[in-house]
């Protein structure tokens, strides 16, 4: 775990290490994907979460 940390911080990509944009997630992710736009660390809960309560204050009556 330490080397894998160490390794990150040390790396020349160390500037798509990013924190999740979920208000209530504290963890970071290294953002590998094509554009380096990954907003969430994990599509499966934050970024749905996210997702569903941005849709359902859009279509709140």
């Amino acid at each position: 775990m330490a080397e894998s940390l160490v390794g990150l911080v040390t790396n020349d990509k160390f500037e798509f290490v990013r924190q999740c944009e979920a208000h209530d997630c504290v963890l970071l992710f290294h953002d590998l994907s094509k554009s380096h736009l990954r907003r969430w660390c994990s599509m499966a809960t934050c970024g749905n979460r996210m997702k569903v309560a941005a849709f359902r204050s859009r279509n709140k009556p």
